[in-house]
C-alpha cells in the first residue's frame, strides 16, 4: 500500500500546500511511469480513490451562520436604519457583487463598518439570511422591494425573484382556468 505523498505540479518538484492530500496514493502529473513514491508497482492511477461530501455545503453553510449568530470571526457591521448587523466580509463578498467591489475598494479598517442607505433593515436581515442559509422568507408585500435590493446588491437569486414571481402568477392563473382549458386557443381539424 502507498502512503500519503504531496502531489507534485508538472513532475518538478515544485508543490504548494493545496497540493497535500491524504489519499491512498498520489501520482505525479508529468512523470513517465504514472508512479511516485509508491513502493510497489500496484500503485497507479486506479489506486487513487476521491471521496466526495455531499453535506459539505449545508454543513459550511450552517457553520458559517452559527459563527455570525455568536459573533465569532465577524469582520464587519452593517448597519442598516440604526441596526447593526454583524457578518463575515468573505460571505458578504461571495453572495454580493456590491460588497465585492466595495471590500475591493477600501481597506480592511475602512470598512469594518459598512452604513447602507437604500434599503430597510427588516429586507437586509433577510438578504443576510439568505446569504448564509440559501433560504429566503419575504412577505407578499415585499417582494418588489426585495427584487430591488437584490438588483442593487448583485444578488442573482433575489433579482431573478421577478421571474419566479411570474412563473409562480402563471401557475395559479392556469389552476383557476375551466378545467380543458389550457390557455392554449383550440386548434381546429385541418
Amino acid at each position: 500500500m502507498c502512503s500519503p505523498r504531496v502531489t507534485t505540479r508538472g513532475g518538478r518538484g515544485k508543490t504548494t500546500a493545496l497540493d497535500r492530500r491524504r489519499l491512498p496514493c498520489v501520482t505525479t502529473q508529468g512523470s513517465r511511469s504514472g508512479l511516485s513514491g509508491c513502493s510497489s508497482l500496484n500503485c497507479n492511477m486506479s489506486d487513487l480513490m476521491r471521496y466526495i461530501d455531499y453535506d459539505h455545503k449545508a454543513t459550511f453553510l450552517k457553520m458559517l451562520n452559527q459563527q455570525r449568530m455568536e459573533g465569532e470571526h465577524c469582520d464587519v457591521v452593517v448597519v442598516v436604519e440604526n441596526i447593526e448587523f454583524r457578518a463575515h466580509r468573505c460571505v458578504l463578498a461571495a453572495c454580493s457583487n456590491y460588497f465585492k467591489k466595495l471590500f475591493k475598494k477600501q481597506t480592511e479598517e475602512d470598512n469594518s463598518i459598512v452604513e447602507l442607505d437604500f434599503i430597510r433593515s427588516d429586507i437586509f436581515e433577510e438578504v443576510l439570511n439568505y446569504m448564509y442559509t440559501a433560504r429566503l422568507a419575504v412577505r407578499k408585500k415585499d417582494i418588489n422591494m426585495m427584487m430591488s435590493s437584490g438588483q442593487i446588491l448583485g444578488i442573482n437569486f433575489l433579482d431573478n425573484l421577478c421571474t419566479q414571481k411570474r412563473e409562480l402568477t402563471n401557475m395559479k392563473t392556469r389552476e383557476n382556468q375551466a378545467p380543458g382549458d389550457h390557455g392554449c386557443e383550440p386548434r381546429t381539424p385541418s
